[in-house]
This record gives structure tokens, sequence and C-alpha cells, in this order.
């Protein structure tokens, strides 16, 4: 685990309440993770007749993908606190200003990509902004499947299937209708947004959470808070 409580000297107490969802997710992505993992090891793809529609807590297939959106939904949520409190640590500016948020809205993992390594060269801030730029657009397509395919899924014209590989549980999205539409889709660039392997997406997040970690640290004194 790379990602560990924070070292900010005299103005920990400043910042303390901001970052303790950092290790609030955290925690919980590593009790799911753990939990997927005790899944995985009594996963049979053959199980027997009627348990994935009559004993549906016995099928793992069916426990293994709730621990797999489980994740993807709190992972989302680490993704933009992070944002949120690099926001607050540097004091960049909101985004729009809307009748829910008159004072601006506050930072997502997308206006972190859209706009760190801009505010950041004109702060002058000191740190490898572009591997944080780097591991942070990996996670794009976490957000599109938490979006299209968990909280906003629209089964009108798609379909979720699984795939196994002897150790992980993977998701994919698939397309519904004419294969003229299906045709339509793939063009204009249609993701079927296959999951990450739990285990995997667990040590992304992991690093990048540290990774960002060090390089508030390293800009402390560069501190505003607001």
């Amino acid at each position: 685990m790379k990602f560990r409580h924070f070292r900010l000297g005299n103005v920990r107490g400043a910042v303390n309440t901001r970052i303790q969802p950092w290790h609030r997710y955290h925690g919980f992505l590593t009790i799911i993770r753990e939990r997927y993992e005790a899944e995985a090891k009594r996963y049979d793809p053959q199980p027997k007749p009627g348990v994935r529609i009559y004993r549906v807590t016995e099928d793992v297939r069916e426990r293994l993908q709730l621990e797999v959106e489980t994740f993807y939904l709190f992972a989302n949520m680490l993704l933009d606190q992070i944002a949120v409190n690099v926001r607050f640590f540097f004091g960049f500016t909101r985004g729009r200003k809307t009748k829910l948020h008159p004072n601006g809205e506050d930072w997502s993992h997308l206006t972190l990509l859209d706009k760190l390594a801009k505010d950041a060269s004109a702060l002058g801030l000191s740190g490898d902004v572009d591997t944080i730029i780097t591991q942070a657009d990996a996670f794009r397509r976490l957000r599109t499947y938490r979006n299209s395919s968990i909280t906003h899924w629209d089964a009108s014209d798609t379909h979720l299937s699984t795939s196994w590989d002897g150790k992980d549980l993977t998701i994919h999205l698939g397309l519904v209708g004419s294969p003229t539409e299906v045709k339509r889709r793939r063009d204009s660039g249609f993701e079927f947004q296959m999951t990450v392997p739990i285990p995997r997406l667990y040590d992304m997040l992991d690093k990048y959470a540290a990774t960002v970690q060090m390089f508030l640290e390293a800009n402390v004194t560069r501190f505003v808070g607001k």
C-alpha cells in the first residue's frame, strides 16, 4: 500500500477534516477488494441448476458483480474527493456558478484533468504534474462505466455481460439493435467499457492517491485553503 496518512506539518489542522474522506474511501476500497478476492476463490462458472434464478444470494457471479460495481462507485467518490481537496489546498478557482452552487461548483475528477496542469503552472508549483495527469487520465473510463452502466444505465439499447479469466471477473457493455445501428454507434466511438480487474484497479488508485499526496506535501508552503 503506497497511500498513507499525510505529512503536512503545521497546516495539518487546517486540512485534516478535509482529507479524511481519502482515508475513509480508501479503507472502503480495501474492504471491498478483500471481499471480492474471497468470493473469486470460490467462483464456479457452472453453478448448480436454479441458483442464478431462485437462490441469487448463493450465486457467486452475482456477488462478484456487486463487489465490482460497489468498488467502482466508491472509487469514483475517492477520485472526486481528491480533486476537491487539490482545489481547496491551493485555492484554485471553482467551476461555474449555479443556483445550487452560488459560489461556484467544486472540482470533480474531470475538472482536475482539465485544469490542474494550467493552474499548477500559473502558481509555479513544484512536482511532476504530468505524472498526476497521466495517472488521472487512466480513470476516465472508470467514470464512464460508473455513469453509463451503474447509476444511469439505459437498458433500451445496451446489455451487460461478464467474462471470467480463471482469476478475475470483468463486466462488459454490449449493444442491442440492428447491424446498422450497431455500426453507427461503433463509428461514433462507442466503448464496450470492460471493467478493470479489481486488484489491478485498486493498485492504480492507491498509486494515484499517493502521487497526489506527495504533490500536496511538496507544496505545503503554498497552502491557501479556501
